[in-house]
């Protein structure tokens, strides 16, 4: 309906009625929302000649076949359905992917500090190294005057 009265000019809504006047029309017979104002810029339709609602170029459905239509068109298309999926599944894969590149990225580096970490304990460093010395001269020394302090005892 508003196809058809909207070729008058701007239309806010439409309303039908089964007698004339029922929706608060004025005396005048035109509804209190046309002015004059919008009188004056709208072309007038001759009062002996039917405005069509449907056509065959323009057919408005009624009855079961409007809600055959409306039933389909609240249906998803499967096509549609299955674009989704394939989206929402390449998205699902890069993020997977994503996931695991980073997770390969952290174990790796991971170990490697670990790896860094076992290199150090098994190779000492240079100080320890040095004292380790240093204990050792110091049990040489020991050693040797314990064996010139040993005396012989036959029993």
């Amino acid at each position: 309906m508003m196809d058809v009265f909207s070729r008058f000019g701007p239309l806010q809504s439409v309303e039908l009625s089964e007698r004339s006047g029922a929706s608060g029309a004025s005396g005048s017979g035109v509804s209190r929302y046309f002015t004059s104002r919008h009188r004056q810029v709208t072309p007038s339709h001759p009062e002996n000649t039917p405005l069509i609602i449907s056509s065959t170029d323009r057919p408005v459905r009624t009855g079961i076949r409007k809600w055959i239509q409306q039933y389909s068109d609240s249906l998803i298309k499967a096509s549609s359905l299955q674009q989704d999926i394939d989206q929402f599944m390449n998205d699902y894969d890069t993020q997977k992917e994503e996931v695991r590149r980073t997770h390969t990225h952290t174990l790796a580096h991971m170990h490697s500090l670990t790896h860094t970490h076992a290199l150090k304990a098994n190779h000492p460093s240079v100080s320890d190294i040095a004292e380790l010395r240093k204990k050792f001269e110091e049990d040489k020394q020991r050693i040797a005057v314990l064996r010139a302090q040993r005396k012989f005892r036959p029993y």
